[in-house]
Order: structure tokens, then sequence, then C-alpha cells
């Protein structure tokens, strides 16, 4: 995987203006239309987005946003992604790209939503599975990105996007690295992600989570924990966020990862946890946590629970792939400690 994309802003969000779109209103409308969707607010955000689309009808952000609504979205909720809304609203917004190109400018922002829009296929393709398309989109955005610190070498929404790109095709790659056409550039990377974390405005989203996962990689558990507790304080209704901050929790075996993981699954609307999905891989995850911890009835009672649910729909069951098996063997093996503990 090249890198995984969230589509949300973070914290330091309005201390750093020195890259605010020309434009006070689109600058604003970017932000606010930003900060809803990693609040959740789905359906409010069209009120910003309808705005791009029939006011600045010439960029693409419009168009680009609310193909990152229905990404997040369906990512959010575990839903199929509507293909063929996503996949006309980025052709669109790679066709306005291409209009604004044509027309021989250089504009710092023109070149952006180019590189904007070849990132949001690359990444769309990767969550399609579609690896190699995933690669060649990501290789075209990087290059975009490239041409924007060269119109301004102060562009950190640039500088955010390379570093990424610098860090996750080293790890990759690195079994090529001592090869010298195949440099590695996994230290560069983080150093443009950090850097860039402190100083973009409209993709902290993209940095942050890029940052965090990278920490994770590089087993920096103090630095993910650390960033995770950060962003948790600005934007505590995320659940995208707080899926981070459970994450390590977890992984630096921290009880209270339980409790992170029960708050993310209460906090969905009733008809997202009827779809099951979402609801049997988060109890998945309390189960395991339950068992880590000891807790060998709660884990027992909680994969009763998930194998209790029925009539999953076909996107459900191959999305889950073989989690219902592992279910079913951490309730055997919860249930052996268990009979193990009375006869003690």
């Amino acid at each position: 995987m090249i890198g995984r994309t969230v589509l949300f802003s973070l914290l330091l969000y309005n201390s750093f203006k020195c890259q605010s779109h020309p434009d006070v209103r689109v600058d604003s409308l970017m932000e606010t239309t930003l900060t809803k969707i990693v609040n959740h607010f789905y359906d409010s955000a069209y009120s910003e987005i309808n705005i791009f689309k029939s006011e600045y009808s010439e960029i693409p952000i419009g168009n680009l946003y609310e193909a990152a609504l229905l990404i997040a979205k369906s990512i959010d909720y575990g839903i199929p992604f509507e293909e063929e809304k996503i996949d006309s609203l980025l052709r669109i917004s790679n066709k306005q790209c291409d209009k604004l190109l044509e027309k021989k400018s250089t504009k710092l922002w023109t070149v952006y939503y180019k590189a904007l829009s070849t990132g949001y296929y690359s990444y769309y393709n990767l969550l399609n599975k579609n690896y190699l398309a995933a690669f060649s989109w990501a290789s075209e955005s990087n290059s975009y990105y490239k041409d924007c610190l060269e119109i301004d070498s102060t562009f950190y929404e640039a500088q955010g996007a390379i570093g990424s790109y610098q860090y996750w095709m080293g790890d990759k790659t690195s079994v090529f690295n001592w090869l010298p056409l195949i440099p590695d550039k996994r230290e560069q990377g983080i150093l443009n992600l950090e850097t860039a974390f402190k100083k973009v405005q409209y993709s902290r989203a993209f940095t942050g989570d890029q940052l965090f996962w990278v920490y994770v990689n590089e087993e920096r558990f103090d630095d993910a924990l650390e960033l995770s507790e950060l962003l948790i304080e600005e934007f505590p209704e995320s659940r995208n966020i707080r899926f981070l901050y459970a994450h390590i929790l977890s992984i630096k075996k921290d009880v209270s990862a339980i409790g992170e993981f029960t708050r993310i699954l209460n906090s969905y609307p009733v008809y997202v946890i009827e779809n099951n999905l979402k609801r049997i891989e988060l109890k998945k995850k309390i189960a395991e946590l339950h068992f880590r911890f000891g807790n060998y009835q709660e884990a027992f009672s909680v994969c009763n629970n998930i194998l209790s649910i029925d009539n999953l729909s076909e996107y459900v069951n191959n999305r889950l792939e073989n989690k219902l098996v592992d279910v079913k063997e951490l309730k055997d093996r919860a249930f052996e400690r268990i009979n193990k503990t009375r006869k003690e």
C-alpha cells in the first residue's frame, strides 16, 4: 500500500495561513467542507460543495470534494462505493484540470488542483485493489506536487504529499534499495511529513494520517500516541481520529483501548450499525482485546453476539473474508480459558 488517506482536518488548523487560497471565500469554503467531512456531517457538507459547483464551476474543487465525501462516507459507514458517481466526478475534475493547464497557466493553484485530482484517482484505485493503476496515478500526482514546489518552494501542501510518497515507496521497495536506481528516501520522507504537518492548511488530514502510520510502521509508538492524543483533543467526535487513538492504545497494551473502540461503535447512527459490517469489525477488535487482557467471559460473550448476527449481505460477507472464522476460533479459545479457570 502506498499510503492511506483519511479526509479530515487536524490541529493547528488556523495557526498557519501562509498558504490560503487567494480567493478568501474559496479559502473559507474549503476549510468548512473539510471540517464537516472530518466530523461526519456529510449531508451538511453538500451546501458548500454545491456553492463550488454553481459559483466556481471553472475549478474542480466541487467535484473533487464530492468524490472525497463519497469515498470517506463509504469507508466510514462500511457501505459499497457509489462507483459510477465517483468515477464520473473524478473524470470531470480531471478534465477541468486539463482545461486549465491547456491555457498554459503555471499558477500554483492550477497545478495543485491537478496534483490533488490525480492523487484522488490513486487513492480510489488503491481502495479498489487496482494496485498498478494506483501506482501509476500516484507517480503522476507526485510529479505535479514537485511542480508545485518548483513554483513555490514553501508550498507545504505539496511537501507533505511528496513526503508520504517518498516514505511508502521506499518502504515497499526496500528489498531493492541496494540498487543505485532505487534510492531509499524514507528518512527524507519522514522529515518532509513532519515539516508539512506543522504548516499545511488544507491537507492536514492527509499529512497527519500519513505521519501517524509512518510512526507506527517505524515502531515509534510513543510519537504515534502523542500525535493521536493531540488530534483527539481537536476532534473528539471524529471516528477516524479516535480509531488512530484506539489503535495505538491497543499496540501499547493499554486496557482503555476497549473503551475507545466501544465509543467508536456507539457513535454510529443506528442505520449504519444495522448493515453489520462496522458492528462486526469493531466488536471483533473489542473481543480480541478482552481476551488479551484476560477478560475471557467478556470475550466469549462478544464473540457469541457477533456469531448470532444473521442475514449478512453478499457485500458484507465479501468484506469480512475470514473474520467470522477468526471470531469462532476466538470464542473456542475463550471457552477453554473459562473452563480452565473454573477447574482451578
